[in-house]
């Protein structure tokens, strides 16, 4: 990885970017300024303005099996653990303008996530859920998705963990306070479904901010499959299309 610059310097210049930025403000930003002919349409996502974006369709069904999913787990670990459920909206409702959203063949996320955390607290009113929604909106102006793949940027990710803090009552750390790593030539899975569109450019900047300490991470997955290994890789040397897997070694 290429450090940005050395770290003193770095935690000064972020320092001082954080006190001009109130990561908490709900305040409306600025949408995109597009219209219907600068969207390309492909089978699963689109393209606006060079930004890929997945469509959504709303599914009763894989809803209903996340609600009982998640009241299962409160079941099983009650007394024992705090459970908390973020649902984390797509770029295509957070970034692209309603007067655009009305005309294209996708469902309506937020009335999606107030639907998902309504049916919870009824169900398993011990869950506490995390909106994010609203955060991610009054941020659409900032780099919070990816313009090649549909995941949230560390930056996104980072408003989103402020508002669980102010659910389970604690004080988040700065971004100041973290070590910001660049890896260049990202490319995500939109470039491919997009048939390597000239529109999406060549790759982009994926940033990664590196918490103080030694933290390792112990994962099951869905097999039951166990392993372990660091929160944080160096994917220097990795393909651009496996650069993602900085974020606990794979795509998690």
């Amino acid at each position: 990885a290429n450090s940005e610059q050395d770290t003193s310097s770095l935690s000064s210049q972020t320092e001082e970017e954080s006190k001009s930025e109130n990561y908490d403000s709900l305040e409306p930003a600025k949408e995109m300024d597009i219209s219907q002919n600068d969207i390309e349409k492909f089978n699963t996502m689109m393209i606006a303005n060079g930004r890929g974006y997945r469509y959504y369709d709303f599914s009763e069904d894989n809803s209903i099996e996340y609600i009982e999913m998640i009241k299962g787990i409160a079941d099983q670990y009650k007394d024992k653990s705090n459970i908390y459920s973020i649902i984390v909206p797509t770029a295509t409702d957070i970034m692209i303008p309603q007067s655009i959203l009305v005309d294209i063949d996708t469902s309506d996320q937020q009335k999606a996530c107030e639907y998902l955390y309504a049916s919870i607290n009824a169900v398993a009113p011990s869950v506490r859920t995390v909106p994010i929604y609203d955060i991610l909106k009054a941020n659409c102006d900032k780099e919070i998705f990816f313009k090649t793949d549909r995941n949230w940027t560390s930056l996104g990710a980072y408003y989103a963990y402020r508002q669980f803090c102010k659910i389970k009552m604690g004080i988040p750390v700065d971004l100041s306070k973290f070590k910001k790593e660049i890896y260049e030539n990202f490319v995500g899975s939109f470039f491919k479904q997009s048939n390597e569109a000239e529109s999406m450019g060549l790759g982009e900047i994926l940033e990664v901010y590196v918490p103080q300490g030694n933290i390792n991470v112990n994962i099951t997955d869905f097999n039951g499959e166990k392993s372990s290994g660091s929160l944080i890789c160096d994917v220097t040397d990795y393909d651009e299309d496996m650069k993602f897997c900085a974020f606990l070694g794979g795509d998690y």
